[in-house]
């Protein structure tokens, strides 16, 4: 603290925010250092755990790689006999087809009696038939045409009353 005796309550009040400021700077650095080893200290063990973690599981990861390197070869391995076995097999099957054995051709005709009086009698019901339905159709074409002319003509004596 600087002594001056001579200086107003003003000045000695301003030295003494002088002093106080300087004291707080230095425990700022003081924090900051300790602050920094701590950080340093937890730094160099958190290396230390991190590479221990690391090494550990890329260890794991190549045993797993292994094991799994090992089953996809007897995977493929399998897979490769019972592709062969498989184009053994089809191969047997084509050589067979093919090997012209004797083939029996069957030819089936399916005939009508023209004296079975059934066979007339469902003839004249289908054409009787189909002559009734196409008048019929023709006989609703022509009231459906009349209703429409009837209709268009009640319409122009209700517009022209």
């Amino acid at each position: 603290m600087k002594e001056n005796f001579e200086n107003s309550q003003e000045d000695i009040l301003q030295n003494i925010a002088d002093d106080l400021s300087t004291i707080n700077g230095t425990c700022t650095e003081i924090k900051e250092s300790q602050l920094n080893c701590a950080t340093a200290d937890d730094l160099t063990n958190m290396g230390i755990t991190i590479t221990s973690a690391v090494t550990e599981k890329v260890d794991d990861m190549q045993t797993s790689i292994e094991t799994q390197t090992q089953t996809v070869s007897e995977i493929g391995s399998n897979l490769t006999s019972s592709v062969d076995d498989l184009k053994t097999e089809i191969t047997n099957k084509i050589d067979n087809f093919t090997a012209n054995p004797p083939v029996q051709k069957l030819e089936k005709t399916i005939r009508i009696a023209k004296e079975s009086w059934q066979v007339y009698l469902a003839m004249f019901i289908s054409v009787f038939t189909f002559i009734f339905f196409g008048a019929a159709t023709i006989w609703q074409e022509s009231r459906i045409e009349k209703s429409r002319i009837s209709d268009i003509k009640y319409h122009y004596i209700l517009m022209h009353g």
